[in-house]
């Protein structure tokens, strides 16, 4: 059992911290088109 529960717990962590890190990555991401789409105009406008 304490195995089992070690085990889960690890688990849950891993879990967390790379769900961090996705829901970072997508928010970056969203952020990055976002000011891509309001500067690409002005870029190539001059």
């Amino acid at each position: 059992m304490p195995k089992t529960v070690i085990y889960t717990n690890i688990d849950k962590a891993t879990l967390r911290k790379k769900g961090w890190m996705f829901f970072m990555a997508v928010v970056g991401l969203q952020m990055l088109f976002l000011i891509g789409n309001y500067l690409l105009p002005k870029v190539l406008n001059f």
